[in-house]
């Protein structure tokens, strides 16, 4: 998590948007909610697969 803070502070002050592309499940849920609580300052666009409890793979694999 050091590692990912440190280059969230980076895309902050650059500027850049910074996406969490996890899981549509509770697996991937928890990974978000854990992210902004760890760096409640910075803000994270969600790209998650559209269907509830699917991951990217099985979106990808259709």
């Amino acid at each position: 998590m050091a590692l990912i803070g440190g280059m969230i502070k980076k895309a902050n002050r650059a500027k850049m948007l910074i996406v969490l592309a996890f899981d549509n499940d509770q697996g991937g849920r928890k990974y978000i909610q854990e992210f902004q609580r760890r760096f409640p300052k910075a803000h994270f666009e969600l790209d998650l697969p559209p269907v509830q409890g699917r991951d990217w793979n099985d979106q990808l694999n259709k």
